[in-house]
């Protein structure tokens, strides 16, 4: 499979401090996906969006509307990259959750940066990681590999409770 050609693209850093739910980041990324575009509307009728499109976001929606989301260890992380994009002059958007479900008060979740070149977005973002398990995995991974290290030091019992654990952890 070749590797994707496109030289636009979208990210979106996610703070990985965060104990939401794989449907809230979901949702949260979209939010800022979304509002990066959407933040530019100029049309006053509110059954209208009117937004005038940079070259670069052009490409990107004639492209494959690339999207990449990164993680950001925590709030303090995520407004330090923040700050360095804006200072780049790309388009960044944050996302504030109103506290209503997840979250007993508003939260910063979340920054979208882009869509803009490749080139203008890596030079902030290269040394992220790849955002690839909610905080509640993580806890769910530290407990089951904490109970593994238990159900080994009883030697002849717990095999298939200690197999059960392993294969949840490799899938």
């Amino acid at each position: 499979m070749a590797g994707n050609t496109a030289k636009t693209k979208q990210v979106i850093v996610m703070r990985k401090d965060l104990p939401m739910n794989a449907g809230k980041v979901c949702a949260q990324g979209s939010h800022a996906s979304l509002g990066a575009l959407l933040n530019k509307n100029i049309s006053k009728d509110r059954n209208k969006i009117e937004i005038n499109l940079e070259e670069h976001e052009i490409e990107w929606f004639n492209d494959k509307f690339t999207k990449v989301v990164l993680e950001a260890t925590n709030e303090k992380e995520l407004l330090k990259i923040k700050k360095h994009a804006e200072e780049e002059g790309l388009t960044v958007v944050e996302i504030i959750d109103a506290g209503h479900t997840t979250f007993e008060k508003p939260t910063l979740t979340c920054i979208a940066i882009g869509p803009a070149y490749k080139e203008d977005i890596d030079k902030i973002t290269r040394k992220l990681q790849m955002f690839k398990k909610t905080s509640r995995e993580r806890l769910m991974e530290k407990f089951l590999i904490k109970r593994i290290r238990e159900l080994e030091k009883d030697a002849l019992g717990n095999v298939e409770e200690i197999l059960e654990i392993r294969k949840i952890l490799n899938s």
